[in-house]
């Protein structure tokens, strides 16, 4: 935020600053003036500041939303750090308050979805499905040709995909799901750097930018400060994304946050038009951390789970056995399953953007930072009692089956797979096979051997890291004499000597 140094202003001021920067009345809706009011007057304000600039469209029709993938890819970064400093000096466009249309939400026609990853194939099938124009934007053709086959068996007006940052004029709303991590697995927003810079070649016409990516707290006003007079409406809602449960991306409710009121009511009625239940909150920096809160109230009960059954393990009980029966409680206990730790792109690492916020704070949160240190030695910890039970039977350099190699059950992407890692690590000191009989196999690793069916033959040890539905853990049982079942927490050791000294 230009004129305001983190390394010195105090957390209240500015908390204060970022209330301040855009103003937003203290309290949206109260019992005085509902939400439904708010949205009324707000849109005969809008009429009557467009009368005689833009006649209103016909609305497009509401259908039932649906879903698919997708990510930003292609951005290549030199350095992966993020930097707030970066944001404050580089100032608006230049464009004039006069050249820049106001927009009209019922004039709004053409969505543009920006990044055609997991996320972005999953925003452009739903606007699609609910009757909008759609313009699909990546910088990577290769995704651009992945939304393609996912999008083609969806209802609706088919989406322009695009490499061409221009074909993105048209849109009247850009709604940008970017990765935040970089290539390396650290946190980075500069594809959103890499973007912005890019943005400056679009035509300088209002449009309503929605930020669906999780993001650090307090970003969503600095990409405005960063669009000048272009960023007058610019929102936050996160995307709830939750594969392997056949749950649509327009089925989750979103929070949605923006840096004025206009926007907030904007974007509401934009996802109301798709179907997708909103909850408003005020200001922009709730949405924001609620999602990172998520996030981290996740990674803090599966590092816990997994510390409570090692401890099961010693003791001689199993972990499962244990959380079923807590379960029976009818309040006050959400079930976690215990594994080889939280993986993927968000639950392991968007944690740490909320560390960050406490760092500036001058807060400190050993709880959290012991979540996200413990989720990663979970790996060690296995490797090391497997160790011990193959040395048991004479065996240095086993054969071992891991099964499950996708980063959650159900669902085919191995990307940021704890899984995987954990497999890639026991190849270093023992002979691996990996059985997964639904992970993408064209994206997986070259070096690890892969198998769709369990295989016919016999191992040192089996551990299961991850379960798909059906898995047959009794043809598995059958294949050695060691079962190590992360996800209930048993070890299973049937015999002493292996077929396989």
């Amino acid at each position: 935020m230009p004129g305001v140094d983190a390394t010195t202003e105090s957390a209240p001021a500015r908390t204060e600053h970022l209330r301040s920067r855009h103003a937003m009345p203290a309290r949206l809706f109260d019992s005085e003036r509902t939400f439904d009011q708010f949205r009324r007057n707000a849109r005969v304000r809008r009429h009557a500041e467009n009368a005689g600039r833009r006649a209103p469209q016909e609305q497009p029709r509401v259908l039932t939303p649906s879903v698919d993938c997708a990510r930003y890819q292609g951005v290549s970064i030199a350095n992966g750090a993020h930097s707030r400093r970066s944001w404050r000096r580089s100032g608006g466009n230049g464009a004039r308050a006069d050249t820049v249309i106001r927009l009209n939400l019922n004039a709004i026609s053409t969505i543009g979805v920006v990044g055609l990853g997991t996320i972005g194939s999953q925003e452009l099938a739903l606007w699609q499905r609910s009757g909008h124009q759609t313009v699909g934007y990546d910088i990577s053709e290769d995704q651009v040709e992945a939304a393609r086959d996912i999008i083609k068996a969806n209802s609706g007006p088919a989406p322009r995909l695009t490499t061409r940052i221009t074909d993105l004029n048209e849109a009247d709303v850009l709604i940008l799901c970017l990765p935040n991590l970089a290539p390396t697995g650290e946190n980075s927003m500069a594809a959103f750097d890499h973007f912005s810079g890019d943005a400056r070649a679009l035509d300088e016409k209002e449009r309503l930018w929605i930020l669906a990516s999780t993001l650090p707290i307090g970003f969503t006003r600095e990409l405005a400060a960063r669009l000048g007079d272009q960023g007058r409406l610019v929102a936050h809602a996160p995307e709830r994304f939750d594969p392997g449960r056949g749950t649509e991306l327009g089925e989750i409710p979103r929070v949605v946050g923006a840096t004025s009121a206009e926007a907030l009511n904007m974007t509401v009625e934009l996802y109301k038009r798709a179907g997708v239940t909103t909850h408003p909150v005020d200001p922009v920096e709730v949405a924001e951390a609620s999602k990172l809160l998520e996030n981290s109230f996740r990674l803090v009960n599966i590092a816990f789970i997994n510390e409570f059954a090692e401890l099961c393990r010693r003791i001689g009980i199993t972990a499962a056995d244990v959380i079923d029966a807590a379960a029976t409680k009818p309040f006050a206990f959400m079930a976690h399953q215990p594994g080889v730790g939280a993986g993927g792109t968000c639950i392991p690492t968007m944690p740490r953007y909320l560390l960050d916020a406490a760092k500036e704070s001058g807060l400190k949160m050993p709880i959290l930072q012991d979540a996200v240190t413990g989720n990663q030695q979970i790996i060690e910890r296995v490797a090391e009692h497997l160790r011990g039970l193959l040395s048991a039977s004479g065996i240095s350099r086993g054969r071992v089956l891991v099964v499950g190699a996708a980063y959650k059950p159900n669902y085919p992407d191995a990307r940021a797979s704890a899984a995987l890692a954990f497999a890639h690590g026991l190849a270093a000191h023992h002979s691996v096979l990996v059985y997964d009989p639904i992970v993408d196999a064209a994206r997986f690793p070259k070096d690890i051997e892969l198998v769709r069916a369990i295989p016919d033959e016999r191992f040192d040890a089996v551990v299961i890291a991850l379960k798909h539905r059906n898995t047959d853990i009794a043809a598995l049982r059958k294949l050695s004499p060691i079962l190590i079942d992360l996800v209930r927490g048993a070890v299973e050791v049937s015999e002493s000597i292996s077929t396989h000294k």
